[in-house]
């Protein structure tokens, strides 16, 4: 890896280069992924078409490595039929090294909202309902904690890590909402 960053240094001294190779890889990590998550999907490239309302000569370019005209709608709508968030931000360049590891078909696919153990209804059947009390504090916590885990007993459940902006707005009013329901219980804090 030291290599890798070595070698970064030297090419990303030039502006142009800088920003040349960061869109470079942009493209190829967002291209590789909806064809890893279409795959994974078992979705043929008309049915993903179909779904997103395009011609499947659409779903063959979006997956080109060299494909550079991203509109933030189609990515909204790939997102929604693979059942999983769109997540757009600006970030350093020296995000770039993990970025670049980034390309396994573990962080190319992302589970499924229905796969998801935050949200997964078997999961949270088979929790007490302390423990439920505590994710759903972990969740109305996010929006003062920029970073919230969630560690599930069952150790075939996956370690589980919610995000949030720091100003918690998108998630204030969801966590408002959790922590009615579940306002005449105390909540434990989470750990």
């Amino acid at each position: 890896m030291n290599d890798l960053i070595e070698g970064l240094k030297k090419t990303l001294k030039n502006e142009e280069a800088r920003h040349v190779y960061a869109d470079t890889v942009v493209n190829s990590l967002v291209s590789a992924q909806i064809k890893a998550l279409r795959e994974d999907r078992e979705l043929s490239q008309q049915e993903l078409a179909d779904l997103i309302g395009t011609k499947q000569s659409g779903i063959s370019r979006l997956e080109k490595a060299d494909y550079s005209t991203w509109k933030i709608e189609t990515l909204r709508k790939l997102a929604r039929a693979f059942g999983v968030r769109l997540r757009i931000n600006f970030d350093e360049f020296g995000t770039l090294p993990p970025d670049l590891r980034g390309f396994t078909k573990k962080k190319l696919c992302p589970r499924s909202f229905e796969d998801d153990p935050v949200f997964k209804d078997h999961v949270e059947d088979r929790v007490s309902e302390g423990k439920r009390h505590k994710a759903a504090n972990m969740f109305a916590s996010t929006a003062t904690n920029p970073t919230a885990s969630i560690h599930y007993s069952d150790p075939t459940e996956r370690h589980a890590q919610m995000e949030t902006s720091p100003s918690g707005r998108d998630v204030g009013m969801a966590s408002g909402a959790i922590q009615e329901e579940f306002a005449d219980k105390p909540l434990a804090k989470a750990s």
